[in-house]
């Protein structure tokens, strides 16, 4: 009995690890695909936001820097400073989750075509966010039509805009890393489409609790099913 009980967990311990492992990778979402591009970039060595609106409950699978597939743009405009990227919340002003620092010297990261990734794993909830960018060699559509970057909602997930829909890009001049913020915080807040390439994130659904039981329930049934096969075969 005791055996058919270890076979029995281990069967919903395999399944369920398939199935979260194909989940992840089918559903990882880079939100701000930045491509590489042979434009001039700009030597802004200051804090650069892009806010956006989680519409459903989302993980935060890894925080990426702008660097136009070059390592050594890592290194900033400020070169002893480096690069640092993380997610502030709107409503509070606050650092979401932690901030992830690039060098040239970076390792163990990914490049995905303009931009290098970190891993990471925490939750950002329904509301408004920014992902700032601080001392990078970003690239500035300079108000125009932004063809140098593809954006992805996840199918609804989130939305590339905030509080309201009336900006979604933003800006200060200070020398530390930070949330710019306005009117009165020495920040300029930019209507209409995303028109930096600098912070970027990927991101993937986080399972309703009722889905995750179903799911539990039925991988059950079906190992306890091939068990009873395997058992009757011998």
């Amino acid at each position: 009995m005791k055996n058919l009980f270890a076979k029995f967990a281990l069967s919903c311990a395999l399944i369920a690890a398939s199935f979260m492992g194909t989940q992840q990778a089918k559903a990882d979402f880079i939100a701000y695909d930045n491509h590489v591009t042979a434009k001039p970039l700009q030597n802004f060595g200051h804090n650069l936001g892009l806010d956006f609106h989680v519409n459903s409950t989302i993980r935060v699978s890894g925080l990426g820097a702008f660097n136009n597939g070059v390592m050594a743009n890592l290194a900033g405009v400020d070169p002893t400073k480096g690069v640092t990227v993380g997610i502030f919340s709107l409503a509070t002003g606050l650092l979401v989750g932690p901030s992830v620092h690039f060098t040239a010297a970076s390792v163990g990261g990914t490049q995905v075509g303009g931009d290098y990734f970190f891993a990471t794993n925490y939750q950002l909830g329904v509301g408004d966010y920014s992902i700032v960018a601080f001392n990078d060699k970003n690239f500035n559509s300079q108000g125009l039509p932004n063809t140098t970057a593809t954006l992805n909602t996840g199918g609804g997930l989130v939305s590339f805009t905030s509080a309201g829909g009336t900006r979604n890009g933003r800006y200060n001049t200070g020398n530390s890393f930070g949330l710019p913020t306005g009117p009165t915080g020495n920040a300029s807040l930019y209507p209409g489409a995303p028109r930096f390439d600098a912070g970027t994130f990927t991101f993937a659904a986080v399972p309703e609790p009722g889905t995750m039981a179903l799911f539990g329930l039925g991988a059950m049934g079906f190992a306890l099913r091939n068990i009873r096969r395997r058992r009757a075969s011998v």
